[in-house]
């Protein structure tokens, strides 16, 4: 029971997260709908974790994408690139785990 708990937080967060990233970029439907995203939790219909999980995943493509970006404009421009790529691997790392915890209970 404290694993569906841990694995709804982790979902929450990591949507939210990918909603900032691209109310940040200007994309308000996509952010708004994102933040809605895991209400689907609350209606108990069988695919809903399978289809928030298979976000997950395609969020997590989204922040290799934004790291590798990032990393090449750092990098033209001669910027550091430590602290932003902290940053970025450790969201990516935080959307791995949430992925890999609700794909685990999506399979309960």
């Amino acid at each position: 029971m404290k694993t569906k708990w841990i694995a709804n937080i982790l979902l929450a967060i990591s949507y939210v997260l990918l909603a900032a990233h691209f109310f940040r970029a200007g994309n308000f439907l996509l952010a708004g709908a994102l933040v809605l995203a895991p209400a689907l939790l609350f209606f108990r219909w069988l695919p809903s974790r399978w289809i928030l999980t298979a976000g997950l995943g395609l969020g997590i493509l989204v922040w290799i994408h934004t790291f590798l970006a990032i990393r090449n404009m750092y990098q033209i421009n001669g910027i550091p690139f430590t602290v932003a790529g902290l940053i970025l691997g450790g969201v990516t790392l935080f959307t791995f785990i949430a992925f890999i915890v609700n794909l685990i209970e999506a399979k309960r």
